[in-house]
């Protein structure tokens, strides 16, 4: 009689700790999830409230790669619909004024947000980028202005499919000594 009751007593040791474990798990998941969507959070946040006026980047580099942590921001699948407007005032600022008055904001940001919807619907997102090395920039001068160019590569995530795609990024220096953004386009030559 006293085997039995410790087999019942070990058996349901046993099968506490599996429930709990199953609990564990169940869980765990979600606060993974909870997780990311705070760093994605995090890091749209302290985009949005950093001074890029004040603390603006030196080199076409510097600018490349905090426009790259924008975008990756604004793809990323856990950043809410309303850190958008914010992340898109803060690129703005790294864009030439050219740039600005050819596209007025409320066009850019239903353009923006058109383009983040369809990205999200095809559950796709930027996992990372690399900027070029700040030696492989080019520059040069065309009527009395400075210009530099620089590649940035993307890595697109696709459901379980990587993919990526390089963008050229031309900057203008403007009258403030600032390199601003100018234009981007896919490169096709450089994923050859």
């Amino acid at each position: 009689m006293k085997k039995y009751l410790r087999t019942v007593i070990v058996i349901g040791v046993l099968a506490i700790a599996a429930v709990g474990y199953y609990f564990y798990l169940a869980n765990k998941d979600i606060t993974q999830q909870a997780v990311e969507q705070a760093a994605a959070s995090d890091e749209a946040s302290a985009l949005i409230n950093r001074d890029i006026e004040k603390t603006y980047p030196e080199s076409p580099k510097e600018v490349a790669a905090l426009y790259a942590r924008i975008s990756k921001c604004y793809y990323d699948k856990d950043t809410k619909e309303e850190l958008i407007d914010g992340l898109a005032k803060q690129a703005r600022i790294l864009f030439d004024d050219e740039l600005n008055q050819k596209h007025p904001y409320n066009e850019f940001l239903a353009g923006l947000k058109e383009e983040i919807s369809q990205f999200k619907e095809s559950n796709i997102y930027i996992s990372g980028y690399t900027v070029q090395t700040a030696s492989g920039t080019r520059y040069g001068t065309f009527e009395g202005r400075q210009y530099a160019t620089i590649h940035v590569l993307y890595y697109f995530r696709e459901g379980s499919t990587l993919r990526s795609s390089y963008y050229k990024y031309t900057m203008r220096k403007n009258d403030a000594g600032q390199w601003k953004i100018l234009f981007w386009e896919l490169d096709v030559t450089e994923e050859e």
